[in-house]
């Protein structure tokens, strides 16, 4: 499988040098050598190449690039090109002149030359955001090294490696590769050098993807304690913004302040090479800080200065991107709007810009995040264009809420007419009938059907039934079928089939209309009885439960018992005397 993966490593990288060399190819086959640098030897033309700043230098380099010459000695001056436009930053003529190297010098003698070249490409192209090209040549830069048996250069390739990994949004396997090279970091000679600490910042940054912020502070701690020794300053400063990182997702705005303002500080008094991200991770970050502190107009200044920067690249950085993001929510907050929708349009052309590129590295600005606030975006601009139309829509609620309003009034006050009405009638009822043995509720027939006896044992049941009804028998909680069958000497089945017959109504509607009527007339009689809570009404009346005796009050009269209680306290309200009221 390995040798299956190099041989494919092999034909891209073929590919690539193919690719480019035609093109230089194509440069050169219309190129006409001018007769003053036709004696030049490739030496002077990179002296002419390196002091150059005018339109001649495309001339020197095309002059350069035409030499027939492919030897070890070329090579060497491509080499030294190569290195001329990395450092300028320059990193697409970088590439260029370092595949040269490698089309001139097919074999080189010097097989470190070849990994340095392989290291050197791969930097670029990572530098220049091209990561999956980056990855092809770090790999093949990994692949000598462990042939030469170069520990160094392994542990470099281990490390950039992680690098682009992370850069992928592959965390665990960056992690990986970073700790791996960390293990044999006292068998090389980067110990307690520059690489070292580059390894340990990687570490620190995907501990950092991942949010296990411990991990971030104890690596970063071990590769600060080496870069001051050495007065490494970028990875001080490195390494001071991921403290400060930490701190900012943690909230703890006072301490990430200190750890970005020091590496700010160094930033500003140092010119420091390749410095170009930290200045707009620290400036991001701590316009982040102000930003979630709700101090919108200190953020948009520390955001202006990412912005203010150079153009040189700017576009492949992903916290440019995150910064017109914050820009534009910065000024939603302060309520400018146009200055709002001016910075998320800005945001959405890079974000399509980098959408395109392939090997653009993955934005980190949450997507739920992202949506929240195109829905904010969505709402300024809607309520720029549809003011007038959403007071209307107020205006609307008001009205709807309003009616509603008065309609819950109106139906409050009606409930409260009808169930005066009610009580008032049932009042009347009770009496007109308290001088009869019982009181016919509403659901019963205000006549009683006249009842021929004509059957000993049914008169002695219902005599029976008569005879418990003025003992109050249905007060007791133990009151059923079964037991007054077994009081009038009977059995349940002809008990039931009598009281149906006679009494016109259930067992269970029989007993419930002899407790209900009692109760209201109990109730308005006995101010004592009256004073009792619910519950033990209920029981006083031979319920289990105060909500079964309420259910069965409201089915009979229409009112709860709650209710007709306090409407007699209205009528003839209950007096304490002195004693009870010190009570």
């Amino acid at each position: 499988m390995k040798a299956h993966l190099k041989s494919l490593l092999s034909i891209y990288l073929i590919t690539v040098f193919t690719f480019v060399t035609s093109s230089i190819r194509a440069q050169e086959t219309t190129f006409i050598i001018p007769d003053s640098l036709n004696n030049n030897t490739p030496k002077e033309l990179i002296e002419r190449i390196t002091a150059s700043e005018s339109q001649e230098l495309s001339v020197y380099e095309k002059t350069l690039l035409n030499n027939p010459d492919k030897d070890e000695t070329i090579a060497k001056q491509y080499y030294r090109i190569a290195f001329h436009f990395y450092d300028d930053t320059n990193y697409k003529k970088a590439i260029q002149y370092f595949t040269k190297v490698i089309e001139v010098a097919k074999e080189p003698k010097d097989t470190n030359l070849l990994n340095v070249i392989y290291l050197n490409i791969g930097n670029a192209y990572k530098l220049l955001g091209e990561d999956a090209h980056a990855l092809d040549f770090y790999y093949a830069f990994l692949e000598l090294s462990q042939k030469q048996g170069n520990i160094d250069f392994e542990f470099i390739a281990y490390t950039n490696i992680a690098i682009i990994y992370r850069r992928m949004g592959q965390f665990k396997e960056a992690l990986q590769k970073s700790l791996y090279a960390l293990r044999f970091i006292d068998k090389t000679s980067d110990k307690n050098r520059e690489n070292h600490v580059n390894n340990l910042t990687v570490i620190s940054e995907t501990y950092l993807d991942l949010k296990v912020y411990d991990s971030v502070i104890y690596y970063a701690d071990k590769g600060l304690k080496i870069s001051d020794s050495i007065e490494y300053t970028l990875g001080t400063v490195d390494l001071w913004i991921k403290k400060g990182i930490v701190f900012h997702e943690k909230e703890a705005y006072d301490k990430a302040f200190d750890y970005l303002f020091k590496a700010k500080n160094l930033l500003d008094t140092n010119q420091i090479k390749n410095s170009f991200n930290q200045y707009i991770y620290t400036n991001y970050f701590i316009a982040s800080c102000f930003h979630n502190q709700e101090d919108y107009d200190k953020a948009i200044t520390y955001l202006q200065k990412n912005i203010d920067l150079p153009k040189k690249e700017k576009s492949k950085e992903t916290y440019l991107l995150n910064t017109y993001f914050l820009i534009a929510k910065a000024y939603q907050k302060t309520d400018q709007a146009d200055n709002a929708l001016y910075w998320y349009d800005e945001y959405t052309r890079l974000q399509n810009e980098s959408k395109e590129d392939k090997n653009k590295i993955v934005t980190k600005i949450y997507e739920k995040e992202t949506q929240e606030f195109k829905d904010e975006i969505t709402l300024l601009k809607s309520n720029k264009e549809q003011s007038e139309q959403k007071a209307k829509y107020s205006m609307i609620i008001m009205i709807v809420i309003s009616i509603a309003l008065l309609f819950i009034v109106f139906t409050y006050f009606k409930k409260q007419y009808s169930n005066k009405a009610l009580f008032n009638n049932l009042i009347n009822k009770i009496s007109h009938l308290e001088s009869q043995k019982t009181i016919i509720p509403k659901t019963t027939k205000e006549t009683t059907k006249e009842i021929v006896i004509n059957d000993k044992k049914l008169e002695r049941i219902l005599k029976g039934l008569d005879k418990l009804e003025q003992q109050e028998f249905f007060l007791r909680s133990d009151c059923s079928l079964r037991t007054i069958a077994k009081k009038v000497k009977t059995n349940i089945t002809y008990l039931s089939k009598i009281i149906n017959t006679h009494k016109e109504k259930s067992f269970s509607d029989y007993i419930n209309d002899l407790r209900i009527n009692y109760a209201l007339k109990r109730l308005k009689d006995d101010k004592q009885f009256r004073s009792f809570s619910v519950t033990s009404i209920a029981t006083e009346l031979g319920y289990k439960c105060d909500h079964s005796f309420a259910k069965h009050f409201k089915s009979k009269t229409d009112l709860y018992p709650s209710y007709y209680i306090k409407q007699l306290d209205k009528l003839n309200p209950i007096v304490k005397t002195p004693s009870e009221s010190k009570e």
